[in-house]
């Protein structure tokens, strides 16, 4: 506590250790009037932040002066922003976005509104929080700001919000949020811990006009954006690549001098000698009007029976769906089956159940970008940052939920014969015989197997193309009966007849139509 003689007797009693300014007061009288030389040089750090490594041991990222200044100086400074506003500081001071938040509202003149953990976890709180104290400007992360989105009724004073951290997705319920604050602007601001801000885009003013998946925009005016082929060539617009960040950036990981060299590589472009850029890991496109488009990360790339994966291509698909608010692909395996995507939804509207996925991301991606599974969520886990917390989605549960029709259990010997070796492929207990195969997880090389194991242990015979002209039990079970009555003699018919009570309608219809003939089938 610091205090004066004068007040300290006017304290209440506590612990803290007292420090009387009087005699430092007095020291200070002493020393001289002038501004001290500065010590501090641009290159010097400023900061250790640490973020999550990709072998689980976090690495420690070392921020200039220069750095912290150069976009916090772009950030007051570029046209629309809210000069001496409050600002909500809602980001733990272990995520980097928590330096742009207090600076850049000390640095123009504003005040930060603190909030405790429970106001930042409780939207219904933390928009009521927003409302009594003023606060005019937010930096939140996605999934937080469609949260709040959701939770806020009352009118809000703000004027500027930007949200950083994961790519920015459009609901309906962010633009009616939008809609009903009076001259408010959302930025989409894009940048690694090790960069910070490096782009940024700036949304219409008109929230009905938005794009579902906004750009993450064009470069601030310290960095310099590449979007790199594999050998580290600038690839042309519409085409993906990598993105590297030149200009000012992190000096260095704390003790990290190989990982260091592998992330920091000199830059080619660059007249200066001695620049630097760093490999972002994201994998980008430069759109036709010059704004970045985010795809996803290349780490995240996945290999699903040979083909190339990008689970961010995915959920940018996903949400595009009009009842889709969220979307998170992961992979997925139970037991020693193949590698299979699963895809974690959160409806546009609680309570929602978003329909006809399948169908919807087959018109535009191929069979094997489709997920086998989809799991409805009301919320994702997020981190202490606000990112979402892919370690700890919900355990995929591999049922027959997600489909539409009713269950109808095996009617005949066949189609239970049937059943138990499909549920075995599929690791499903129970299947129906009207669910389609390539709905509940199914591909290519699981109907190899299926029909491999028909063959071996119940002496079936079918060709795979059958699997995708006949996908349900039911269907199945039916072709097998028509090729068995085609190739029937007398004898084995009248054996079929005499055990006619063990097959199904269907499986009598076909029998009765070679026995009897075709007008006679349906008697």
């Amino acid at each position: 506590m610091l205090s004066e003689p004068h007040l300290s007797t006017k304290l209440p009693a506590t612990n803290a250790t007292i420090v009387q300014l009087d005699p430092v007061a007095e020291w200070l009288n002493e020393e001289s009037t002038e501004n001290p030389t500065p010590r501090t040089l641009p290159e010097h750090a400023a900061y250790v932040i640490y973020t999550s490594g990709s072998t689980g041991t976090p690495k420690g990222i070392i921020m200039t002066h220069q750095s912290v200044t150069g976009f916090i100086s772009w950030q007051i400074n570029r046209p629309g922003f809210a000069k001496g506003s409050r600002t909500l500081q809602y980001s733990s001071l272990s995520f980097d976005v928590s330096m742009q938040e207090i600076f850049s509202t000390w640095c123009s003149g504003g005040a930060l509104v603190c909030v405790d953990e429970e106001k930042r976890r409780d939207f219904v709180q933390l928009a009521q929080t927003i409302s009594d104290f003023k606060v005019e400007r937010l930096f939140l992360p996605y999934v937080a700001l469609r949260q709040l989105a959701e939770a806020t009724q009352q009118p809000l004073l703000l004027r500027e919000v930007i949200t950083a951290g994961e790519q920015l997705k459009i609901t309906p319920a962010i633009k009616s949020f939008f809609a009903r604050l009076d001259e408010c602007r959302l930025f989409n601001q894009y940048g690694p811990a090790e960069t910070h801000v490096a782009n940024e885009y700036s949304l219409d003013e008109d929230p009905s006009q938005w794009e579902s998946l906004p750009p993450i925009g064009r470069p601030i005016t310290t960095a310099r954006l590449y979007v790199l082929d594999r050998e580290q060539q600038l690839s042309p617009t519409g085409v993906a690549g990598e993105l590297y960040i030149g200009g000012v950036v992190a000096r260095s990981y704390l003790n990290r001098p190989e990982l260091t060299a592998e992330r920091f590589l000199p830059d080619p472009f660059a007249v200066m000698p001695g620049a630097r850029m760093y490999r972002t890991g994201d994998v980008v496109k430069y759109r036709s009007d010059g704004n970045l488009e985010f795809i996803g990360r290349r780490d995240e790339q996945l290999k699903i029976r040979g083909f190339r994966v990008e689970p961010g291509e995915i959920e940018a698909s996903l949400v595009k769906h009009p009842q889709v608010a969220e979307a998170i692909v992961v992979p997925t395996r139970q037991d020693d089956s193949d590698l299979a995507l699963a895809a974690y939804v959160v409806p546009a509207t609680p309570g929602q159940k978003p329909e006809h996925l399948r169908e919807f991301l087959k018109e535009t991606l191929p069979d094997f970008m489709i997920p086998s599974h989809f799991v409805m969520l009301d919320n994702p886990p997020l981190t202490p940052t606000g990112k979402v917390d892919r370690l700890h989605l919900p355990p995929l549960e591999r049922t027959r939920l997600e489909l539409k029709q009713q269950f109808v259990a095996p009617r005949s010997p066949l189609e239970e014969q049937i059943a138990q070796i499909w549920g075995r492929v599929l690791g499903i207990p129970n299947p129906g015989i009207h669910d389609n195969f390539f709905e509940l997880g199914g591909h290519s090389l699981t109907a190899t197997q299926l029909v491999s194991l028909l063959r071996n242990e119940c002496s079936i015979e079918v060709p795979v193309r059958v699997i995708f002209e006949k996908p349900t039990i039911a269907g199945l079970s039916l072709s097998v009966v028509q090729e068995r009555v085609a190739r029937a003699s007398e004898d084995d018919l009248a054996t079929l007849l005499g055990n006619v009570a063990q097959l199904s309608d269907d499986e009598v219809e076909v029998l009765l139509s070679r026995e009897v003939g075709a007008s006679g089938a349906s008697t």
